[in-house]
């Protein structure tokens, strides 16, 4: 029989590797959704085991398994769990494999990409019941959501509406990937979650405070997903009470993200170089100068550009030894997320009638070097 209570992680990058290793740890039934045949097999040929290396020490722990219940190996600092590592949209396995690709999924955490968000829920879509829980910690979330809404959620000719749960999240952990199966947790952050109302596409809106307002007297299970996060240690889950503190946590993140990930990225180096050179310190304050005159301090829960300035580099020193996602991407040549945050602010500034020079600068220079690898000139 399957587990009902299984949690399904969408993605099996850093973050979704990082969350499933702290999920198994606490003993939540996980299961991990390769986004293809080729990542799913490329974790099946690393052993079926996941290694996750904190704080200069390595603990190997197997991915996290549908039916079987955890077990501990008498070798210090490994543990063990069965595996099970699914692919989505598999057509084709044994008549257990193929129960558990078809299996309902009640409990979802989307940690891909901003990139392949949306696609990667429309391959699991026929899977997620209709009232299932799903949380969102991608980088690039304000846009992200938008699109999920619109192309996820309020259904299609050919799909009926989906009532569920959203929760979203906003990662600040430092980690990145050695290997297919090798996650290095690189610096300790937090997740800050927020339900937010699924009826409402634009996370800007002030409606949304209905759901914090609800929140306390909610349903336990209506929350349930996210109350295992907020349980889980290694993860440092926290939630939002607020929409305006809801706002300031994904605008101060999206102000790291748009003034660190695209430059390291450009430049090839960690985020140390960054908050230790005077160049990562007028870069800082370039981008937030922007962003201020954008959102506004109160938003950005700052007083000053230089406080979000101060804040981008004190994030960037706390996790020096990261190799951020944009950097990661350049390097494997993928698409970057940087539609979703220097494109999301300069197309918001657009909406505003206002520019964003520094952003468009940054974003179309991540473009170019993307077209560099994608036209193979």
């Amino acid at each position: 029989m399957l587990n009902q209570n299984i949690v399904h992680i969408l993605g099996g990058g850093s973050i979704g590797q990082l969350t499933a290793c702290y999920l198994r740890k606490s003993n939540v039934p996980v299961a991990l959704l390769a986004s293809s045949s080729t990542s799913a097999s490329r974790l099946r040929d690393g052993g079926s085991k996941i290694f996750l290396e904190r704080n200069g020490s390595s603990t190997c722990l197997t991915h996290p398994d549908l039916n079987v219940t955890s077990s501990k190996s008498d070798m210090s600092n490994i543990e063990e769990f069965p595996v099970e590592v699914q692919c989505c949209g598999a057509l084709e396995g044994t008549g257990d494999e193929m129960m558990s690709y078809r299996s309902p999924i009640s409990r979802l955490i989307v940690a891909t990409k901003s990139t392949q968000a949306v696609s990667a829920l429309q391959s699991v879509r026929p899977r997620l019941s209709d009232a299932c829980q799903i949380v969102l910690l991608q980088n690039g979330v304000l846009g992200v959501y938008q699109e999920v809404c619109n192309k996820i959620l309020q259904g299609s000719p050919s799909q009926s509406p989906l009532s569920a749960t959203v929760v979203v999240g906003s990662v600040t952990h430092g980690a990145y990937r050695k290997g297919p199966n090798h996650v290095v947790h690189s610096g300790m952050g937090s997740i800050k979650l927020a339900r937010v109302d699924p009826t409402l596409p634009d996370l800007m809106d002030g409606k949304h405070q209905r759901m914090w307002d609800e929140t306390s007297s909610a349903e336990p299970e209506s929350q349930d997903l996210m109350n295992v996060m907020l349980r889980t240690p290694g993860l440092a889950a926290e939630m939002i009470h607020s929409h305006q503190a809801f706002l300031t946590m994904i605008l101060q993140k999206l102000a790291v993200n748009c003034a660190v990930n695209p430059v390291t990225a450009l430049l090839g180096c960690l985020n140390h170089r960054y908050s230790d050179s005077q160049w990562g310190k007028q870069m800082a304050e370039s981008v937030c100068q922007e962003l201020v005159s954008i959102y506004g301090v109160e938003l950005l829960g700052v007083k000053s550009e230089s406080d979000l300035a101060d804040l981008v580099l004190q994030v960037a020193k706390r996790t020096g030894e990261n190799k951020n996602s944009m950097l990661q991407d350049c390097e494997a040549k993928r698409s970057t997320e940087v539609d979703y945050l220097n494109g999301y602010v300069v197309k918001h500034a657009t909406n505003l009638g206002m520019q964003a020079p520094v952003n468009s600068l940054l974003h179309g220079l991540i473009k170019a070097k993307e077209e560099t690898w994608l036209t193979g000139d």
